[in-house]
């Protein structure tokens, strides 16, 4: 299974492809266009590591984004949600529409599937996770160590909402105990 991971918007933009749970080609924008602290798409981040894996995006099971969006659709925003300036934004303002119907928090992730045709016509489905920002940075830590269990803490300028978690890591599974919510950091 091949995993793309990205992330925009940021300090610094970067990309990364996990090969069955290894990691094979990871890189920062910044490396490959000299722009320091790039934060904008990273279009030859994802390139690069394409192209060290010697495969396509259609050759990746998934993509996963450190940071999920629908965590900011906690509440119906009608402003943003009820006239999008863009169609594509209709993917965010349907789920926010929607959400008004229901009571609670998003989950620690949200799923998109976008099917595409490419211009030979085949069809393609790209499958994108939106990962909190935090449980990404814990995983990070944690999958990549070398224990089966462990306490997690993580702590940054700011994520979603929060600017920290603390949890445990046993196995294959993170559990997360406390977050930290901005401002305070």
């Amino acid at each position: 299974m091949k995993i793309l991971g990205i992330m925009h918007d940021v300090t610094n933009t970067t990309a990364a492809i996990i090969d069955n749970g290894k990691v094979v080609a990871g890189v920062a924008e910044e490396r490959l266009i000299g722009l320091k602290k790039h934060r904008f798409f990273p279009f030859k981040a994802i390139q690069y590591c394409l192209d060290e894996v010697k495969c396509s995006l259609s050759d990746i099971d998934y993509i996963a984004h450190g940071f999920n969006p629908a965590i900011h659709s906690r509440q119906y925003n009608l402003r943003f949600s009820n006239i999008p300036r863009w169609r594509a934004e209709y993917f965010t303002a349907i789920p926010n529409s929607l959400s008004s119907f229901y009571e609670g928090e998003f989950d620690e992730y949200s799923y998109q599937e976008l099917k595409l045709k490419t211009i030979d016509g085949k069809k393609d489905l790209l499958k994108i996770y939106y990962i909190d920002h935090h449980l990404a940075h814990a995983a990070n830590a944690f999958f990549l160590s070398p224990f089966n269990e462990a306490a997690i803490f993580t702590a940054d300028g700011r994520g979603e909402h929060d600017t920290g978690l603390s949890g445990i890591g046993q196995d294959q599974n993170i559990r997360v105990f406390n977050h930290i919510e901005y401002p305070h950091s």
